[in-house]
């Protein structure tokens, strides 16, 4: 199997199996007064702190464990909605091209009440930074909160999140981010870029499934969006994921400092650039490449004619795995919103597949992906063009 969609979720690395195995031993209740209960609470109490200090780069604020990526999304908004109406800041800005934990929580806070403003983006994906300020400034009186993720997953375009950091920091508002697909790619740095708060998954960065976190620099502003016990600083209730906080420890000091990130990017590139030779080399009808200058390990591509379910069944018969886009929205039928915010006609939209890859891919590996996409792609194209010339 060659498995090509890395932005949906990566493979654990293998060292976690020996982790586990020890980290099985720490079954007691993180919540409990007793021996076992306090040794796991110890263990993750300096999970939390190696995370606050090596992710976030940060000994201000706190980790909150959650479940992953979405559950942190949402608590951030909803657990910040009364916050922000209690000081009249009921003024959202997000972008057209946020994941659908951002999009469909906003939605949902609309009927609540708030104001939410999506920024359109700009052809490679990016909200225009004048344009944002301006928004801002025609919206301070009540804006409360920014919420634009730092990389986007199914074009890996990056936010200039410094510079959106920087606007927060002026108009006095909080910054929130969806980091889920940045982690790994890209230095972080919580103070440097003004960020509030910020969502990570661990299973997008070769940790294990159902463990996540938020980062929040203020939690004195957050509330619980679950009704439960006192866990998590009273802002998630649960029995706490002490496995899980584990493994998310030990992969971020091992894939996220700066040097791996720039080996690992390099290598990135390579495959990247072997994968678009390749393509170039073999494909014999019409396509084009939607991601551009973002993180190396996302490739989106529209192929006219060819529709993207079938092309990703197709090769899923050979053994590669890709997508379609968000694996939260795999299932529609509808053309990506992300692809249609950066000016695909639908039709074009839903002729798309992306693949994304790790470190742990070889360079044969997206040879012989491109091979098989140029050769599955041309017997749908040629169905298609049977296809209508009969109805002519």
């Amino acid at each position: 199997m060659i498995y090509l969609d890395n932005a949906a979720s990566t493979p654990p690395m293998n060292y976690l199996h020996k982790f586990i195995n020890d980290d099985l031993n720490l079954y007691g209740n993180p919540s409990s007064i007793h021996k076992a209960g306090v040794k796991s609470k110890r263990k993750l109490e300096a999970y939390r702190r190696s995370i606050l200090n090596f992710l976030f780069n940060t000994n201000e604020g706190n980790v909150i464990f959650t479940s992953g990526g979405t559950e942190s999304n949402n608590l951030a908004l909803f657990g910040l909605s009364e916050y922000l109406q209690s000081i009249n800041k009921t003024t959202i800005i997000t972008s057209k091209i946020e994941h659908s934990s951002i999009f469909n929580a906003c939605k949902a806070l609309e009927k609540r009440g708030f104001k939410v403003i999506y920024m359109p983006v700009c052809y490679d994906g990016r909200v225009d930074i004048e344009e944002l300020d301006k928004t801002m400034q025609e919206n301070k009186d009540t804006l409360g909160l920014v919420s634009i993720q730092m990389v986007n997953s199914e074009i890996g375009t990056i936010q200039a999140f410094n510079d959106i950091g920087d606007l927060c920091e002026e108009y006095g508002v909080l910054f929130h981010t969806d980091a889920v697909q940045a982690v790994g790619h890209i230095d972080i740095d919580v103070n440097k870029s003004k960020i509030s708060l910020m969502s990570i998954s661990g299973h997008k960065f070769h940790a294990i499934k159902g463990i996540g976190a938020l980062y929040v620099r203020d939690t004195k502003m957050l509330k619980s969006i679950l009704y439960g016990g006192e866990q998590e600083f009273g802002i998630r209730p649960g029995t706490e994921n002490v496995l899980g906080a584990g493994t998310m420890c030990h992969v971020l000091a091992d894939v996220c400092n700066w040097l791996q990130i720039c080996k690992h990017n390099e290598y990135c590139k390579t495959l990247q650039q072997k994968f678009l030779n390749v393509l170039n080399e073999t494909m014999n009808i019409p396509y084009q490449i939607n991601s551009d200058g973002g993180i190396p390990n996302i490739i989106n591509i529209s192929i006219p004619k060819v529709e993207g379910t079938a092309l990703a069944m197709l090769l899923n018969e050979k053994g590669i795995c890709v997508s379609t886009g968000s694996a939260c929205n795999s299932n529609t039928l509808e053309p990506s919103r992300v692809l249609t915010a950066i000016g695909l006609p639908d039709e074009l939209a839903l002729c798309s597949i992306r693949v994304s890859f790790s470190f742990l891919n070889t360079v044969d590996e997206l040879a012989n992906a491109a091979i098989a996409i140029a050769t599955e792609s041309q017997k749908l194209y040629e169905v298609s063009n049977v296809q209508k010339n009969k109805k002519k």
